[in-house]
């Protein structure tokens, strides 16, 4: 995508126009807003979408916390005297 500002914009009328096609190529972040659009869309393929990508984040965002951990525990203190 050119512009990937637009990417929640193009997702959005992808959902609300039923571009099926255009929707499995944007590959866009889920949101509450594309979230409502998919429980208002005739298709249930992109409610299955959206809540997939909300399931991946969610478990990549635990993924991510428990193996790397706090900052505190990456980088330890080191004394300098000047």
């Amino acid at each position: 995508m050119r512009v990937p500002s637009m990417k929640p914009n193009v997702a959005r009328a992808c959902i609300l126009a039923g571009y099926s096609e255009a929707w499995d190529m944007i590959n866009a972040d889920s949101d509450d807003i594309l979230m409502g659009d998919a429980r208002e869309s005739h298709s249930p393929k992109h409610l299955r979408d959206v809540e997939s990508k909300v399931e991946e984040q969610a478990s990549y965002g635990e993924y991510a916390q428990e193996k790397v951990g706090s900052c505190s525990r990456m980088f330890g203190h080191i004394a300098t005297y000047v």
